[in-house]
């Protein structure tokens, strides 16, 4: 159930999902840990802000891991390479690239916002990349647990459900399932609520979410499942905020946002979470532009990208 330090193994992309638990561990004793929010296809922004971290970081500084909180496609206009370029990455470098589910990794979801039209016109009218892609969300994670020498925190794509009673529970969830209509009631809600859910700081427990799916939770709700999972706070993405990130539930709830300027529309701010020994910190960043091509950076060391 948890994944641990060990050398990195090359497995193909969808193995390497398919065998990674529903709920992963990702210890920050080893490097720092970058916690990231949605990209939503922004690819420039991904690689100038948030793949820098490690690229450009100082000499003789320790590898950062990094832990993505899902969305990655629908939207902006490059899902596509988004998802490439982490696929491979974590393809090559399977224990320092963490890659959950967000509720824009889904086959109804993404068909509606974009993803779908855009993997169609890069394929050539060709939509068996796009079934492709989906067969892989499937095995996505569902969540992650974060323990750092001071804290220990979930990270989550949405929220919580009123029938998860831990965060252990997640780990025993068929979440390839999700979305086929076999998987249990119970199990289904638990996945909305993971995929789907938000926060308010104007209510205690749990309301219906008017996304139509998932749900609202109060501080209660936050405090009593922090409780019971041995964990400091909660933190997720899913939500658009202005400075990036944003916290509420009395600090029990922390919200990162990583699209820069979201849709072109928005002038938001993004930012990560970097955690690094007993230390936590946020990056902002403003777009650095999306338009064009999805091209890399000369200075990006693919071959070598991890010591």
């Amino acid at each position: 159930m948890c994944i641990r330090d060990r050398p990195p193994a090359a497995t193909p992309a969808p193995a390497a999902a398919g065998t990674t638990p529903a709920t992963v561990v990702a210890p920050t004793a080893v490097s720092p840990l970058v916690v990231v929010g949605d990209i939503h296809g922004q690819f420039h922004d991904m690689v100038t802000h948030v793949l820098s971290q490690q690229y450009d970081r100082p000499a003789g500084t320790p590898d950062k891991r990094f832990l993505f909180m899902g969305d990655f496609v629908d939207r902006g206009p490059h899902g596509v390479e988004v998802l490439m370029l982490l696929f491979a990455l974590k393809v090559e470098f399977p224990h320092m690239v963490y890659m959950l589910r967000g509720n824009h990794e889904d086959s109804q979801t993404s068909r509606i916002y974009g993803f779908f039209t855009e993997v169609r016109d890069k394929f050539d009218g060709d939509e068996t990349m796009w079934c492709l892609f989906n067969t892989v969300f499937c095995s996505l994670p569902l969540a992650a647990k974060v323990i750092a020498p001071r804290r220990k925190f979930m990270c989550v794509h949405g929220g919580l459900s009123p029938l998860l009673g831990d965060l252990d529970e997640v780990g025993g969830i068929n979440r390839h399932e999700y979305g086929g209509g076999s998987l249990d009631p119970t199990s289904e809600s638990i996945v909305d609520g993971l995929l789907w859910s938000d926060p308010s700081d104007e209510m205690d427990d749990f309301e219906q979410n008017e996304r139509g799916c998932g749900y609202i939770f109060g501080v209660d709700a936050t405090k009593d499942f922090c409780r019971r999972s041995g964990l400091d706070f909660i933190c997720r993405a899913h939500q658009l905020s202005m400075e990036g990130y944003c916290y509420t539930h009395d600090d029990k709830c922390l919200t990162v946002f990583s699209a820069p300027n979201y849709c072109g529309l928005h002038d938001n701010k993004g930012a990560i979470m970097v955690v690094d020994g007993e230390s936590l910190s946020f990056k902002q960043f403003t777009s650095a532009g999306n338009g064009g091509a999805a091209q890399l950076p000369a200075t990006m060391p693919w071959s070598r990208f991890f010591s």
